[in-house]
Parts: C-alpha cells; sequence; structure tokens
C-alpha cells in the first residue's frame, strides 16, 4: 500500500491510502500544528515536526 500523509492546523496528522483515498488513521500528539513530516526509507516510521517544538517518531504498520 501506498501511504500519504498530511498534516493541518487541527494538530493531527492524517493517513490516507492513495490508491483507494481511504482516510486510514489520524494520529494525535502534537499540541500545535504539523509543519513538517517524512517517511522512512523502508516505510516503517514516520517523522513529523511542529510548531510545538516537537518532533515525533511514528511506527507506521500496515496490514498486508
Amino acid at each position: 500500500d501506498e501511504l500519504l500523509a498530511g498534516g493541518t492546523d487541527d494538530n493531527f496528522i492524517h493517513l490516507w491510502n492513495t490508491q483507494t483515498g481511504e482516510l486510514i488513521n489520524s494520529l494525535e500528539g502534537h499540541s500545535s500544528d504539523v509543519r513538517a513530516l517524512s517517511f522512512s526509507p523502508n516505510g516503517e516510521t514516520l517523522v513529523s515536526g511542529s510548531n510545538d517544538g516537537t518532533v515525533r517518531f511514528w511506527s507506521i504498520a500496515l496490514e498486508n
């Protein structure tokens, strides 16, 4: 599965399946706008940066 991650001013990170357009998950943890996102090369970790001054690492586990 191919994923798209997006952060918005609601402090969440939203994950979509790019093949179906389905919203897969919404990640909550930042207390301000999410400003940066990057997947690890193996696609198993998502890193996010926020205006709250934190960087978070998210384990992304997908069932195949």
